[in-house]
């Protein structure tokens, strides 16, 4: 999708992740979360915060455990 443009902007990366999260597909959505920041965009709270729920939804506790580390890490806010 990003070779045609279509993936310019950070909200329409998280759309695609949530649906992979969504259809418990988290390697793929942690795929995608990789791309992006191949791409150069940078992610935002949300993009963890689906990143964790997609790990989460699926029983893999220890990956959502990291990936909020690696929020915490770069900077983004938690709710809590």
């Amino acid at each position: 999708m990003n070779e045609f443009g279509v993936m310019g902007k950070v909200g329409l990366w998280n759309s695609v992740m949530n649906a992979y999260a969504r259809t418990y597909e988290p390697y793929r959505a942690a795929e995608l979360f990789a791309r992006m920041i191949e791409a150069g965009k940078k992610p935002n709270s949300n993009s963890y915060t689906i990143l964790i729920n997609a790990w989460s939804w699926s029983g893999e506790g220890r990956r959502a455990e990291e990936t909020l580390k690696n929020m915490k890490d770069a900077g983004c806010k938690t709710s809590r």
